[in-house]
């Protein structure tokens, strides 16, 4: 066809891969594939042969990647009920077109137990669109929810 794509070499504190954008995703996010700039990347691994590649599903500016906070009691965290309401929450978040677009990279959930020092990652199929909906559905069912940014502002 002729689109355009990009393969990539990305790399962190630990190490390197490659990685391919294919045209569908390079035509939204061409604009952040800048050499040098840093950019938190959601994909697939794609294992062929002996090589190994991300393909991209979707990147944005580190500085601008934000994450649901959920913070559960005790009694949250054991209650069946609770907790298939805060799956249905987050399933019609998921896959609800956000205010600025479908394209809005979504958000990844994260809960904090407050019986323990670890964090829950939540799986991406619970990954909000529209985040300040979200918290407000959350909120109004009983669980503390807050959006935050994975790097805190250059601002004060």
């Amino acid at each position: 066809k002729g689109d355009r794509m990009a393969r990539v070499q990305i790399e962190d504190l630990t190490g390197s891969a490659s990685a391919v954008v294919f045209p569908k995703i390079y035509d939204k996010v061409k604009a952040h594939l800048v050499k040098d700039s840093c950019l938190m990347l959601w994909g697939k691994i794609d294992r062929r042969d002996e090589e190994v590649q991300i393909v991209v599903d979707n990147l944005q500016p580190i500085e601008q990647v934000q994450l649901l906070q959920l913070n559960l009691t005790m009694e949250q965290a054991v209650n069946t009920q609770e907790l298939h309401q805060l799956k249905e929450i987050l399933k019609i978040h998921a896959s609800s077109a956000s205010q600025n677009g479908e394209d809005t990279p979504k958000v990844p959930v994260l809960a904090n137990l407050e019986y323990t020092p670890k964090f829950v990652r939540f799986g991406s199929q619970f990954w909000v669109r529209d985040v300040s909906a979200a918290i407000a559905d959350l909120q109004k069912a009983g669980f503390a929810a807050t959006a935050n940014r994975l790097l805190p502002s250059a601002n004060p």
